[in-house]
């Protein structure tokens, strides 16, 4: 007999499927699965270091153009929004607020944004831009608006700006909001204000308000408080220097006359 190879002969080995069977599929699903539960940790800790990377990036423009604005209007800082009778912004007719972000729109660099990526939606409020609605997560220290700059004390440590949130949004401590004539509430993320005031501190003042703290228990900032990105939310002081701000920094103390540290203001 030969054993020469018989392309008529018929193949009598058991039949292998050349396709994915049902129980190939399910292992391939499972590797899958897997997968993407190793991999989500990483992909969360890039997320929160590129969205801080682009926050810090966002609130640097706006101190620089803040500063900026300064060396053109006689040293001062710019009116925290335009009022209407009662003081608060004018949001009269459906009208967008004009800001202090409005008024150094000039002076922006025009390349980073007024909202942080890591703000959700209904944390921002809206300023006129460039003559459009835009939103803004971060707001200017009340006791700066249109002051000499060059009188403030400690510029190095004085903060300027910081990453705020509207109206109390995600337990974020907004005691006191802005209203419109007809008593309702005015979104104002773009004010960082006082516990007991939007015009002034006084001896009375715990802390300051609009923060982008969460779950702040009513203002009490304590364990289960937490900040907007980990480890803290972004600000920047008078003579632009870059601080990080824990939930207990909204606190403040009182100094004869004035508040003291961070959030002093001038008598």
């Amino acid at each position: 007999m030969s054993d020469r190879y018989d392309p008529q002969a018929v193949d009598d080995s058991p039949a292998k499927s050349e396709y994915f069977t049902r129980k190939d599929a399910k292992w391939l699903l499972l590797l899958i699965v897997v997968a993407v539960i190793a991999g989500y940790p990483l992909y969360k800790w890039g997320l929160e270091k590129r969205n801080k990377a682009l926050c810090v990036g966002n609130i640097k423009a706006l101190g620089e153009a803040l500063n900026l604005y300064t060396e053109s209007y006689d040293d001062r800082y710019p009116p925290l929004f335009e009022s209407d009778a009662a003081g608060s912004p004018n949001v009269a007719d459906g009208r967008t607020p004009v800001t202090w972000a409005s008024f150094v729109y000039g002076q922006h660099n025009g390349r980073t944004s007024l909202v942080c990526p890591a703000a959700e939606e209904n944390e921002a409020s809206t300023t006129e831009w460039g003559g459009k609605p835009q939103p803004i997560t971060y707001g200017l220290y009340a006791a700066h608006a249109s002051v000499t700059r060059s009188t403030i004390d400690s510029p190095d440590d004085t903060i300027l700006i910081a990453e705020t949130t509207a109206l109390g949004v995600l337990g974020s401590y907004d005691p006191l909001p802005y209203r419109d004539h007809a008593g309702q509430p005015v979104s104002d993320a773009y004010v960082i204000g006082w516990n007991n005031s939007n015009t002034a501190p006084n001896a009375q003042t715990k802390s300051v308000t609009r923060l982008a703290f969460r779950d702040t228990g009513n203002g009490t900032f304590g364990a289960e408080s937490h900040s907007r990105h980990e480890g803290g939310i972004q600000a920047v002081t008078v003579s632009g220097r870059g601080l990080i701000l824990t939930p207990s920094s909204s606190l403040t103390s009182w100094n004869v006359s004035t508040l003291r540290g961070q959030w002093r203001n001038q008598p």
